[in-house]
């Protein structure tokens, strides 16, 4: 005795076109997540450092937002905008990988130290400036991933 099943093709077919689905609404949603830290870090990154600001960048794994106009009318021009770019390369490397990434950061090579220095005052922003705005909007960044990631 035999038995044919026919579609099987067709079944394996939707279910790849299903997974591809999947991988870019979570792809997406984790984008708006960093969309939402992004947001949030700049208004605590500190202002008085030249272009740390223009320097943060957000890259996933389908899209990006790499910022880098820099205000800078100095010799440095050339130097901030190459640095910028191979972070950018850098980041759409690992954001290419076969796991679904977000890669959000400054390109500016100073940015560590004004980060960690907490006996700075600053004008406007603060020290630990993306760690706290990770820390302070986890829900909000969380809400984001899950409503971009599940729509339809």
């Amino acid at each position: 005795m035999t038995i044919r099943i026919t579609g099987v093709r067709a079944i394996i077919s939707s279910i790849r076109k299903s997974k591809k689905r999947t991988r870019k609404r979570l792809a997406a949603g984790l984008f708006e997540g960093g969309k939402v830290l992004k947001q949030n870090a700049l208004r605590k990154t500190p202002e008085e450092h030249g272009n740390l600001k223009e320097s943060l960048y957000l890259v996933g794994t389908f899209e990006k937002e790499k910022a880098g106009n820099f205000n800078d009318l100095s010799d440095n021009l050339p130097q901030l905008t190459r640095d910028h770019a191979q972070h950018i390369l850098e980041a759409e490397t690992l954001a290419s990988r076969k796991n679904l990434r977000v890669v959000l950061g400054y390109s500016a090579f100073y940015s560590i130290f004004v980060h960690e220095d907490l006996s700075k005052s600053h004008p406007t922003g603060e020290a630990k400036f993306l760690e706290r705005a990770r820390n302070e909007n986890k829900s909000a960044i969380k809400q984001a991933i899950l409503k971009r990631g599940s729509r339809q």
